[in-house]
Parts: structure tokens; sequence; C-alpha cells
């Protein structure tokens, strides 16, 4: 996805360096004392309203010039080769898909997750996937009304994605590949969701865990196996290496 710039005197590292050390403050300490699921979450909701509260604040400052073209049900962008998400977040989604949907929802989002794993797991007898990343629909995505079913605690790079053009997101969701078309969208939204990302992966480093980015669907498909894998992943940190993303650009 390509950033459209606001305004010339937007600060872009400034602005993703002050986050991510202020993200980093608020979860660090925390984490480290964090042994249950709903303390995983109530520090991940810190570092989502510091978030909010930054685009908001940036958003005034720094009106994008364009009208956004993202809408309700307007799924184009749940459609990529990896969903990438902190652990903590992928803790939190899964615990809201283990505790807060109904049996049916859970059974179609665990069908939908082993129905995108059996793609992905062909890819990964190849070197590398061929010729061009190829997408798959996030298993959070309700195909019928287009809608995130975990919209509330979605992950930070769907808060930050957004366009400014619907043909192009028409064109890279027909293409059937990430590379398909140039996604053009306000910078504003996109800085911070980042910015917030490098202070979660910053805050693990201080704890001494490991730098990680996870796929969402394969971090999906090791949470949800089992009523104590949320427990695990949080007692043991190299639980989730295994749904590691594949790709980081």
């Amino acid at each position: 996805m390509g950033a459209k710039r606001v305004s010339g005197d937007f600060d872009l590292q400034g602005y993703h360096s002050r986050i991510r050390d202020g993200v980093c403050d608020i979860v660090a300490d925390r984490l480290s004392r964090a042994a249950t699921p709903l303390q995983v979450e109530l520090i991940l909701e810190k570092a989502v309203e510091f978030a909010e509260e930054m685009t908001a604040d940036l958003q005034r400052r720094y009106p994008i010039s364009e009208p956004l073209a993202c809408s309700a049900g307007c799924s184009f962008c749940c459609h990529n080769h990896e969903v990438h998400a902190a652990p903590l977040e992928a803790i939190r989604i899964a615990r809201y898909v283990s505790t807060r949907m109904t049996d049916n929802q859970r059974s179609a989002v665990a069908g939908r997750v082993a129905e995108v794993m059996a793609q992905k797991r062909e890819i990964d007898k190849l070197a590398r996937p061929p010729g061009t990343r190829r997408i798959f629909p996030c298993p959070l995505l309700d195909p019928e009304s287009g809608l995130c079913q975990v919209y509330d605690v979605r992950p930070l790079v769907c808060r930050g994605h957004n366009s400014i053009d619907l043909g192009a997101c028409r064109a890279r969701h027909a293409s059937g590949t990430e590379e398909g078309a140039r996604i053009l969208g306000g910078v504003v939204q996109r800085t911070v969701a980042q910015a917030v990302l490098s202070g979660l992966r910053k805050a693990g480093l201080k704890i001494g865990d490991t730098d990680r980015v996870l796929d969402l669907t394969r971090a999906l498909d090791v949470l949800l196996a089992s009523p104590e894998a949320i427990q695990e992943a949080i007692d043991n940190p190299a639980y989730l290496d295994v749904a590691s993303a594949r790709t980081r650009d």
C-alpha cells in the first residue's frame, strides 16, 4: 500500500518514533507481569487507546485532502498473502473468537482457517511463492456480509489500512495477488498503526522475548486448536514461533 503525504511539514519519522516509544512504555512493564488472557487483553486495549488518540489528533492537524473510499462491507483489503499481527493481538483475537462468538460462528471461523492453511501448506513446500504472492481471504471475514467478525479487536494493520481509490482496490483483488495494483491511502492511519506495532515488538524485546511478527491465519490455527492453547502462548512465547510471518515487507 502506498502512502499519500498529507502535509509537507508532517514529520513521519518523528511521529513514528514517539508513538513507538510511548507504546513500549505503556506495554513493557505490564507485559512482564501478565499471566492471564484477560491481562494480555487489557494491556493491548491500553496500546490501542493510545493509537486511536494519536490518530485522531494527527487527523485533525493533517487532514487528508481526498475522501477515503473505504466503507462497511467493502472487503477488498481483507484479502492478503498474510495479515501481520503482534503476538498480543493474535492472543486477544483468539480470546474474542473463543469467548464472544457463538458455536456456529466459531465453527465457521475454524473451517475458514483450515481451508486457508491447507493452501498455505502447499505454498510452504515451494522455495518461494511462484512469481507473485497469492492473496487469501482473512478467515475472520464474513463472506456473506463482507464484514469483519472481530472488528472491535481487529489487528492494527487493518486499523491503519485505507484507500482513496476503489478502482485500485478492485483491480488488486481481481488480480489475485498482492502485486495486482498499488493502493494509495492516507499516511496518518498507516503511520500510527505501524508505530504501535513497532512499540509492541520493542516492548517484547525489552522483557526478553524475540522480535516476532505473526501471520494471523497461522496464529489462529495454533491458538484455536485447543482450550489450553491461548494460555500456553502466554506462558511460553515460543509456542507461536510456528506462526511467524513468512514475509515482512
